[in-house]
């Protein structure tokens, strides 16, 4: 579900220039990514189990952002996890944790940097930047343009050109900053999705095997535009706002599934080919804030209004059956079919409209702590047009943020905190009945509180969570609805720090209880354990720096998922237990070398990723997956001029 029903795989390129570091920058192991890189045991689509970029809480340069579609990398430089303390400064926080994106902006200083990769697969990656200095302290360009021979491990592939142009204007006072970017991705080789109609698990297809038709090449537009502006208007009082416009433009659509029917490998083969559809959403944010006092006590008052209108295109779908009837082929070989003739149907619309008014407060008291509360008002109006008609969903809730940090030394904080959201559910996904369907936002509430200790370079970070919303998996007749409650329960910890003079570790992990509760449970018909979320997840990342070539660094990562649930239902062959996927352990070793050539900064780094080859299956809905990534090799070359 968080690859089909939200914002899909983002671009790959080299954001980063020559001196970026992602594990060096981290302030903590809850996630981030600069670049290739990326660090951390949560990203943009998961947080504490839950998916923050489908929930709505996005932000580019601190400013709302109702994301549809993944951002190309000439736009986006870095993103952070801001989560528990990382989030308690923020104006308005939301539970699920927040995506912070940090865009290129050029300064005062021409540097253009060129990235090239070679990766396994055949995968190729090339971008260049440039950050253009047009008037000094008051006119800047970020521009550049990127190119991805996109890979994955079943076979499929896609090319993908970007592009981006940031112009950034400064004086007296104001900030004003600009986003056009976008990518186009032709061909798009549909990914085959591998489901099953059983508690059993089917054979993971050898590497690089590809068993999708020739044919089947999609191809769509994302689109990220926008405009953000930062004011001191006078004394302690500051305006931050912008407006934005996040498009997803499909030329041409492919599902294709293999559908597993029994444990001897039988499957029933079909795809479905949608129309032209076009989905697309306009928000805004405006927010004052005014602030009093110094550096050792401060108060501020803030108010506020952001907003999002959203048009959604789905359905219209021609479903292409290879194996009507009785017929099935065996899963594993490639069934490749000639392309039929298309019949589309009406595309279903999907419109939503959302408006919040904010008002809050932060103290801080240096040394001592801070303290943050908000209420917020929420007007959400949505519907869903299709061949049957219309059906609205609307929801106006009184929402509210309260958190407070107490700093008893300079090197021990404690937090607390509450908060509630009225949040996007995205979309169904592909493999369900009612595929791209709007979903109803959803209530949802968290409480969480934890300790940070710094102590020389280190800093250890510990938090108990427990997050509240409805839960939304595949029914008896697979559409993807509402089956009751969901409550994620746990505790995460980070370290981050130097252990010694040469080496440096990240290492976090997130262990809790995820639990559906409600009729549906209570008769029986849906298993206890949420699909997709395991209980333990954990991840440490090691750099050890020698001598060798002034400097040369190696790097070693391990990751681990425990089991999880692939199926919502319970079958009465595994004795009324879900259907469940095994534990899963990686292992990527590398080294990376800072060095200059003529003096230009150059950055070289090699990383192997999965050594043991470890297959697996990635969940993208019940009793649906796509073929884990395997072991593969990358190649960064990085130069700064």
């Amino acid at each position: 579900m968080l690859v089909l029903g939200g914002a899909a795989i983002s671009v790959p390129a080299l954001a980063q220039s020559a001196k970026d570091n992602a594990l060096e920058d981290a302030e903590d192991a809850f996630g981030g990514s600069v670049g290739l890189e990326n660090i951390g045991i949560y990203s943009a689509t998961n947080v504490r189990g839950f998916d923050p970029q489908k929930a709505g809480n996005a932000r580019i340069d601190g400013v709302y952002f109702d994301q549809l579609s993944s951002i190309g990398s000439r736009a986006k430089e870095s993103s952070t996890i801001r989560v528990g303390f990382a989030a308690l400064d923020s104006f308005a926080p939301s539970p699920t944790g927040i995506v912070a994106y940090k865009f290129h902006q050029a300064d005062d200083e021409f540097v253009t940097t060129l990235g090239l990769a070679s990766t396994a697969y055949g995968e190729s990656i090339d971008s260049i930047l440039f950050k253009i200095p047009v008037i000094a302290q008051h006119f800047s360009i970020a521009t550049g343009v990127a190119y991805a021979g996109q890979k994955w491990a079943d076979g499929s592939r896609s090319d993908n050109y970007g592009y981006g142009f940031l112009p950034r204007l400064r004086f007296k006072g104001i900030e004003l900053r600009a986003v056009f970017s976008g990518y186009l991705v032709s061909p798009d080789t549909v990914r085959p999705v591998t489901s099953v109609t059983g508690p059993f698990l089917p054979r993971v297809p050898g590497r690089t095997k590809f068993l999708g038709q020739d044919w089947a090449d999609g191809k769509n537009v994302k689109i990220t535009n926008g405009l953000t502006m930062r004011a001191d208007i006078a004394e302690g009082l500051r305006f931050r706002g912008g407006v934005f416009r996040s498009r997803w433009d499909f030329k041409k659509k492919y599902t294709e599934v293999y559908r597993v029917v029994n444990t001897q490998g039988d499957a029933k083969h079909f795809l479905l080919a949608d129309p032209k559809q076009d989905t697309f959403s306009n928000s805004w944010e405006g927010l004052f804030s005014y602030r009093v006092g110094d550096q050792r006590a401060s108060h501020t008052l803030y108010v506020g209004a952001r907003g999002r209108f959203r048009h959604i295109e789905s359905g219209g779908s021609d479903f292409i059956d290879f194996t009507p009837g009785d017929e099935t082929i065996h899963y594993g070989e490639r069934d490749a079919r000639a392309k039929p003739q298309l019949d589309f149907g009406p595309v279903n619309l999907g419109r939503l409209r959302q408006v919040a008014y904010t008002v809050g407060y932060i103290g801080k008291l240096k040394d001592v702590g801070q303290i943050n509360l908000g209420l917020n008002k929420t007007d959400y109006d949505a519907s869903f047009t299709n061949q049957i008609g219309t059906t609205h969903s609307k929801a106006n809730p009184w929402l509210y943020n309260a958190s407070m940090v107490v700093q008893p030394a300079h090197w021990l904080s404690f937090y607390a905190g509450i908060v509630t959201g009225l949040e996007d559910n995205g979309s169904a996904p592909e493999s369900a009945a009612n595929r791209g369907e709007q979903l109803p936002a959803v209530k949802t509430k968290q409480i969480d509180g934890g300790v940070q200790v710094k102590i020389g370079q280190a800093t250890l970070v510990g938090s108990l969570f427990q997050i509240e919303k409805p839960y939304f998996a595949l029914d008896s007749v697979n559409r993807f609805t509402s089956l009751g409650d969901v409550r994620h329960r746990g505790g995460e910890i980070s370290f981050t720090g130097h252990l010694t003079k040469r080496l440096h570790v990240l290492a976090g992990a997130v262990i809790m209880d995820p639990v559906v509760t409600g009729n549906a449970t209570t008769l029986g018909l849906v298993g206890k354990r949420p699909v997709g979320t395991p209980k333990i997840h954990g991840r440490i990342d090691l750099a050890y720096q020698t001598d060798l070539f002034h400097g040369l660094t190696f790097t070693a990562a391990m990751a681990h998922d425990s089991k999880r649930a692939a199926s919502s239902q319970t079958y009465a062959a595994l004795g009324g237990r879900q259907l469940f996927l095994p534990s899963r352990t990686t292992f990527d070793i590398g080294a990376r070398h800072k060095f200059k050539v003529n003096n230009i900064p150059t950055s070289l780094r090699f990383v192997i990723e999965n050594v043991t080859d470890k297959k697996s299956w990635d969940t993208i809905a019940g009793n649906s997956f796509f073929p884990g990534e395997r072991r593969r090799w990358s190649l960064y070359l990085i130069a700064d001029f």
